[in-house]
């Protein structure tokens, strides 16, 4: 599980690997395209400009793609290629399941897997396999489905394919969520993140990721829920797939339904709706509008509430999507209770039941079906084992009859190598023992020698087989002082959360109190207070309870970024008029100290990676701090340029400047500078250390450069849309 997070982290490096990927799809198809209206091509030529158009149109276009792809069967067959035929007619089956026409899909993926078969082709035959099952997961039928995907691992695996290994791996973690098997599901989704390579398949870690999503969706951990549908959709959106982006959008719209998050919540559900029309799935557009009733429904917009949800229920009686009848007639029933008209009402009650009887049946048949699907795999790996064991048989005695010869071989080579042997041996025996002879007296000598080093040999073992016990024994020392220093730095790890969500408590419950300190100060003033000293003793008391707000609001952020809780959303968007909008929320604070603020920025459209709460919070520190330590009646400059791959935001003032001495703890917590603010107000040292956090958490740069009695320049810089 924390691997699985921890792949949920990475993700975000796939936007740049696959950015220039992005803006090449649109093109591709359109120099495909006029590739191929340009003529004169060999038919091969054609037939490959048809694949290529029919792939890279499936997510975006079902339609087209599926004309593209009967013109390659119409080509395949004239040809005679029947690797070709196969794959046109599995191209031509997908583009129709994506629209919903399950039964035509069926029958051109029973064509392909025929001729696949028939040539052998094992690689076409697991794509096949893959797609039959999608198309009965699509349908419901679990245990048919993970029938196909397991066949299809099997050959994934024998072909040692690491990315098929991957997309099988995930499709059967998908059937086991469908079937709320949810352990399971996540044990294969981090076995299909172990052979995935992120770079060339992100389609595929954008399906993992909103399988988690899904997960954690349906065990109501929202948050963490959309952590991973949001890193779903972007790589989704970085790669154009609009199947993908219709399905996320549509569980993220739902997520802040459930949230009581309305307006986010239609937001994603408009786009749900709008992708599914443009790709003409019917099925996913009547999941868009059940949603979308619910939507109305939960605003009361009772009208637009029964628009919704009878299209919808229109749409799933057409298909037979039995959840989703189920889910709408709920909607209704709820609807016409509270229009009072309870004789409808009680009619799509008594509807939503049967649906659910329905789903009660269906799913008893699956569970029967997955038992027979076991039993009938058991029974093939038996089979399959008992090939095995008879291949393996089979094999023994053919080595051991090749063993056999050549062991005869070698015993005919010895005995006639022994007697040419034996024969020179007679020849030069006499010579040797006379040699042998004349040699005995200095061998003895030299055995002696032997014996002697051999002694001191064993008397250095004997020290060394010490040494090593004294080693042993200093490493198990270390590996126990390892383990311990382990322990410790686990507990102090402890220690850490436990003070951050000790400060997060009392920071948030400080926060409430001020703020009610605040407003009945407030109300002093304006109902009850008399007399300037009563009004300058209530003005007090705000600005006490104003300043400590601030307190709590910066130790909360704090704490809340070194924990980890802030999540940035990283977007691309315009940061002039963010910049504006800032310091127009300024001029106000600076017309009190007669201060001029200037902005530099003749640049339009300057767009920037980052998150834009997190910008607009980092400009009013640094606006702020310019303010707070300028003199009356100077100036404060704000800039806006672009540098390289970034783009700079500069807040310059005419203040007293900072020495060397507070520029090595600038940035620092609590931090208290020599300068001091020029009128009078409050600084938590926590504001520079919180945007350093911030900048760097959005892959940004920030620091200082300024010089006593000269003014400071603070300078921010972000990743720019290149």
């Amino acid at each position: 599980m924390k691997s699985l997070v921890l792949f949920g982290l990475v993700i975000t490096c796939l936007i740049f690997v696959q950015w220039e990927r992005v803006y090449a799809q649109t093109p591709t198809i359109d120099s495909l395209e006029k590739e191929l209206r340009r003529g004169g091509k060999s038919d091969s030529a054609r037939l490959y400009l048809f694949f290529h158009l029919s792939y890279h149109l499936n997510n975006l276009n079902p339609v087209r793609s599926e004309e593209y792809a009967r013109s390659a069967i119409e080509l395949s067959q004239k040809l005679r290629f029947r690797k070709e035929l196969a794959r046109a007619y599995r191209y031509t089956g997908v583009s129709l399941q994506m629209r919903a026409f399950h039964l035509q899909a069926l029958r051109y993926y029973d064509s392909s897997r025929s001729i696949a078969e028939s040539i052998d082709d094992k690689e076409a035959i697991s794509a096949v396999w893959t797609n039959m099952g999608l198309l009965y997961e699509s349908q419901g039928d679990y245990p048919r489905a993970l029938d196909y995907a397991l066949r299809a691992l099997r050959i994934d695996e024998d072909l040692k394919k690491k990315d098929a290994i991957a997309n099988s791996l995930s499709n059967i973690g998908t059937l086991y969520y469908h079937q709320k098997e949810y352990t399971t599901a996540l044990h294969y989704y981090e076995r299909s993140k172990g052979f995935i390579n992120a770079a060339t398949d992100p389609e595929l870690v954008s399906e993992i990721c909103y399988g988690v999503g899904r997960i954690y969706k349906d065990r109501t951990n929202f948050d963490q829920a959309l952590r991973y549908f949001d890193t779903a959709l972007v790589i989704a959106r970085i790669n154009s797939n609009d199947r993908l982006i219709g399905i996320i959008t549509l569980d993220i719209g739902s997520t802040h339904l459930l949230r009581g998050e309305i307006a986010s919540a239609r937001e994603y559900l408009q786009e749900a709706l709008s992708v599914q029309q443009k790709r003409q799935d019917k099925a996913g557009i009547a999941k868009a509008m059940a949603v979308f009733g619910h939507y109305y429904l939960s605003r009361a917009e009772l009208s637009k509430a029964e628009e919704y949800c009878t299209a919808s229920l229109r749409l799933a009686d057409e298909l037979g999507l039995k959840e989703t009848q189920m889910e709408v007639c709920r909607y209704l029933a709820e609807l016409y209770k509270q229009q009072g008209q309870l004789k409808k009402a009680l009619e799509y009650k008594e509807r939503e039941l049967a649906c659910r009887d329905s789903l009660v049946s269906a799913e008893r048949s699956k569970e029967i079906g997955r038992l027979e699907m076991r039993y009938q795999l058991e029974q093939k790996d038996t089979e399959n084992q008992l090939l095995l064991r008879d291949r393996a048989l089979r094999e023994a005695n053919e080595s051991r009859s090749q063993l056999l010869l050549i062991a005869l071989s070698v015993v005919l080579l010895l005995s006639l190598g022994i007697t040419l042997v034996l024969w020179q041996f007679g020849n030069k025996q006499r010579h040797i023992n006379a040699e042998l002879q004349r040699h005995q007296n200095p061998v003895e000598e030299q055995a002696r020698k032997i014996e002697m080093v051999n002694t001191e040999l064993q008397d250095r073992n004997i020290l060394l087989l010490d040494a090593n016990k004294e080693l042993q024994s200093a490493y198990t020392q270390i590996h126990h002082q390892s383990k311990s220093l382990q322990e410790q730095n686990l507990a102090l790890e402890q220690l850490g959360n436990e003070k951050n969500e000790i400060v997060a408590i009392v920071a948030h419950d400080l926060k409430n109190p001020i703020i009610a300190i605040r407003g009945l100060s407030e109300l002093l003033d304006e109902e009850f207070a008399e007399g300037e000293q009563a009004k300058e003793l209530n003005a007090q008391i705000s600005r006490t309870a104003e300043r400590m707000l601030g307190l709590v609001k910066n130790v909360l952020d704090m704490n809340r970024l070194e924990s980890g809780a802030i999540q940035m959303k990283i977007v691309a968007f315009d940061v002039k008029p963010l910049v504006e909008n800032v310091l127009s929320t300024f001029m106000e604070q600076a017309a009190a100290k007669a201060i001029t603020l200037h902005f530099q920025g003749e640049l339009h459209n300057i767009l920037v990676l980052a998150d834009g709460q997190a910008v607009m919070q980092v400009i009013e520190n640094l606006i702020s701090n310019a303010l707070k330590y300028s003199p009356y009646g100077k100036n404060v400059f704000v800039c806006l340029k672009a540098v390289d791959a970034y783009v700079r935001i500069e807040v310059r003032d005419e203040g007293p400047g900072i020495s060397q001495d507070d520029m090595k703890k600038l940035f620092g917590k609590f931090v208290r500078l020599s300068a001091r603010p020029t009128g009078g107000e409050h600084s938590t040292g926590l504001g520079l250390s919180i945007v350093k956090k911030m900048v760097e958490a959005m892959n940004g740069k920030v620091w200082c450069e300024s010089e006593l009695g000269k003014g400071a320049t603070f300078i921010v810089e972000l990743p720019a849309v290149v």
